[in-house]
């Protein structure tokens, strides 16, 4: 069983998530969270995004298609993204959605409907109008480590009060500017579970 990680563990260890064998070392992992709540550590928060993350962006969708009502209400599920929130109710942290939406007064509640039609209607969620910092919305404490699952860079750089990670889902990560941790929406459940307990982990 490993308990720690080796000395030289480093971010850059992530710049390639697909290499197999760290994916191996992390789903094999064991995560002992008692020790953790012994030591007084940080208690681990988790804000997953909502569009491009949970559930599929259509890069094809125009403006208006985006902004009308009931769009929001109906989205594809990133289903191994959902799947590994829902493995995560297993561990000691607190789950989050942060999502952006429009200030049109039906984006919120398509949301809501969405997020209840994949059993995540009981996860805290927080909407944020677009354009401004997700940061700048959630509660600031010492007490806590905030992780932000996003696959939107400029958001990630924007996380001013924690650590971000971007998830790659098969449109994004064209441009290599993250050099930040990073997950992937093909990876399975656990090893995206398992991968963000072993990065908050590192930065306890």
């Amino acid at each position: 069983m490993f308990n720690t990680y080796p000395t030289n563990f480093q971010k850059e260890t992530f710049d390639d998530y697909r290499k197999p064998l760290f994916l191996y070392f992390l789903s094999c992992f064991k995560y002992d969270l008692e020790k953790r709540r012994m030591k007084k550590m940080k208690k681990i928060r988790f804000y997953f995004d909502s569009d491009g993350t949970l559930f599929e962006w259509d890069t094809h969708a125009s403006i208006e298609e985006v902004s009308s009502k009931g769009y929001f209400a109906d989205r594809i599920p990133q289903q191994n993204v959902i799947d590994a929130l829902k493995l995560l109710r297993e561990d000691d942290v607190e789950l989050n959605i942060l999502s952006a939406v429009f200030t049109d007064g039906h984006s919120i509640n398509d949301k809501i409907s969405c997020f209840k039609k994949h059993g995540l209607e009981n996860v805290h969620s927080i909407f944020v109008p677009y354009g401004e910092n997700k940061s700048d919305y959630i509660h600031h404490s010492d007490k806590f480590l905030n992780i932000l699952i996003d696959d939107y860079t400029p958001n990630c750089m924007a996380w001013s009060d924690g650590i971000a990670v971007k998830i790659y889902n098969g449109i994004n990560g064209t441009k290599g500017r993250w050099h930040g941790y990073r997950i992937s929406s093909d990876m399975s459940p656990l090893q995206i579970r398992n991968t963000l307990l072993g990065i908050a982990m590192c930065e306890m």
